[in-house]
């Protein structure tokens, strides 16, 4: 979901559509923007809209609405246009777009994350006849879990998180083809999952984390009964493998609030 820039309009991601809601008539329903003609056609933009983001040009205007799906690709909207989609753009890589996001001060650079994917991709939009991106910020992220980045309200620096817990921090100024982080520190053994800047004070939030997998649950008493014996005599026996389901699994889901200087 996305406000635009003044505030007049939510807009939603859905599937092959994206819901406008005019935010001074609460209870109203939503105009559906189509992203694709049909289910069935080939053109414009399809699948589930994942992220969405407005470019910031003034307060008064609702600006270019950037769009992007589970099937790779990333629309351009003038939603107060005639012709809603203006470009479509295509990513380096083919995974599902998790996060989209304009510079705040140079809103012609768009900055995009996706799905096992080794970088983040970046669009200089001055130039509408490239659809491929014009730089890539690498940072690894072969994962399906959705890895967050940000840029600070001064438009500096980039913060982006991956998979092996590094949090890396990016030039957000004009890119080459090709930009290494300017440094790098080890956060954690998780994921870096949310990448979040104070909006004023020199503050930068991470949380970092993984959902888990084991083995299917196995309690003693199945072990036992399975065998014919009578399980009256281990009743008074441990329960950790019941309460925690078989599952050797440590937890080290975290939240972390960083102060800059």
């Amino acid at each position: 979901m996305a406000f635009s820039p003044n505030g007049s309009r939510l807009c939603c991601g859905f599937e092959n559509a994206i819901e406008i809601f005019d935010v001074s008539q609460p209870g109203a329903e939503g105009y559906r923007l189509h992203t694709t003609p049909t289910r069935s056609s080939r053109q414009g933009q399809k699948g589930i809209i994942s992220s969405l983001a407005f470019s910031f040009v003034d307060s008064y205007s609702d600006s270019i609405l950037a769009a992007g799906s589970f099937s790779g690709s990333i629309g351009l909207y003038d939603i107060s246009g005639p012709v809603p989609l203006t470009t479509l753009l295509q990513p380096s890589q083919t995974g599902g777009i998790t996060k989209l996001l304009f510079h705040p001060l140079s809103p012609h650079l768009l900055f995009a994350a996706s799905r096992k994917s080794t970088h983040l991709d970046v669009w200089d939009l001055r130039n509408t006849s490239r659809t491929s991106s014009s730089g890539k910020l690498s940072r690894q992220g072969r994962t399906n879990q959705r890895l967050g980045f940000d840029i600070d309200p001064s438009g500096t620096w980039l913060a982006a998180g991956d998979q092996d817990g590094n949090l890396s921090i990016f030039s957000a100024q004009p890119l080459p083809d090709q930009l290494e982080p300017v440094t790098t520190f080890s956060l954690s053994s998780e994921p870096i999952s949310t990448t979040l800047f104070h909006p004023f004070a020199p503050l930068l939030v991470t949380t970092s984390g993984a959902r888990k997998f084991g083995g299917a649950p196995r309690t003693q008493r199945d072990s036992v009964d399975s065998i014919g014996c009578d399980s009256s005599e281990d009743d008074d026996g441990t329960d950790a493998d019941v309460q925690e389901g078989g599952l050797d699994v440590e937890e080290r889901n975290s939240l972390e609030l960083w102060r800059l200087s």
